[in-house]
């Protein structure tokens, strides 16, 4: 059976790229008698708000977006679902790739490392082997030159992406002692049961990472996970929306008397159009 997931961060209020991707992963759930989980990503507590946390419920209860798993409100959420609840396996994540000396410990500021050549730090982090306990380090994971990740998009076909050229050495433990968000996305995927997942296409290079990670731990049920990469809502300028712009918020939406089904009327033919394109492979 399908099982996919709509994967919120409550770092901002939810605006009308978030649902249109929500939208359209229930529809393709709802295509192919899958299941849908609610899993909101709050393992950044400095940017986690409740009232962000709320506004996500508050968002699919407007739009009657249904999900059969997952937390129905925010007390639930924060009793049972919350990322804090789920951090050994982060951490058991963490120490596979310790035990296969893949991770080394990183002082670079990230304006510091995006000057530097992507498969090692300027300041020769990499080489200096510092100890993983070093106060102010991050984790990064070595990804070797030429690290080609190749999967099939259900949108946007075969894929390939150089991940040592794309993302170098990406983070995998912030220097705050948190998991990265490719290693918590990965583990709850894999704890959860994911086996179809629906992002934007400004995700393409975290699928690409999550790939590299899942094939480095032997996670072999992450390897067998179909996506599909759709393309993003953009604003007027056309950029990407952002939760810092308040006129997409759906709260301000919601406040002014948008009706629902109006703002669902600009999806539909994009959403159509999407799932009669893609090659589903299910």
């Amino acid at each position: 059976m399908l099982y996919t997931r709509i994967a919120p961060t409550p770092s901002g209020f939810i605006h009308t790229g978030n649902i249109f991707s929500f939208y359209l992963t229930s529809k393709i759930a709802q295509k192919f008698g899958g299941k849908l989980l609610l899993r909101i990503d709050d393992l950044d507590t400095d940017r986690s708000r409740l009232e962000f946390i709320a506004d996500i419920f508050d968002s699919l209860e407007f739009f009657g977006i249904e999900y059969q798993d997952g937390p129905i409100h925010p007390k639930e959420f924060y009793s049972s679902y919350s990322q804090k609840h789920r951090e050994n396996l982060y951490e058991e994540l963490l120490l596979q790739l310790i035990e296969k000396e893949l991770i080394y410990a990183c002082t670079c500021s990230r304006k510091h490392y995006s000057y530097a050549p992507k498969t090692k730090c300027r300041c020769e982090c990499l080489d200096n082997k510092l100890p993983l306990d070093t106060p102010g380090a991050c984790w990064r994971i070595f990804v070797p030159d030429n690290t080609f990740i190749h999967f099939h998009d259900d949108f946007a076909g075969d894929i390939e992406i150089d991940l040592s050229k794309q993302m170098g050495d990406f983070v995998v433990r912030r220097k705050e002692g948190m998991a990265a968000y490719q290693v918590s996305s990965l583990a709850d995927d894999l704890f959860f049961g994911v086996n179809y997942i629906v992002r934007g296409t400004d995700l393409l290079h975290s699928t690409a990472a999550q790939l590299y990670l899942a094939n480095v731990s032997g996670s072999q049920q992450f390897l067998n996970t179909r996506f599909l990469h759709h393309p993003l809502i953009e604003d007027s300028d056309g950029k990407k929306l952002s939760k810092s712009a308040g006129s997409t918020a759906i709260k301000s939406m919601r406040q002014e008397g948008i009706p629902a089904g109006y703002i669902i009327s600009g999806f539909n033919e994009s959403v159509a159009q999407i799932i009669q394109r893609a090659t589903f492979q299910i």
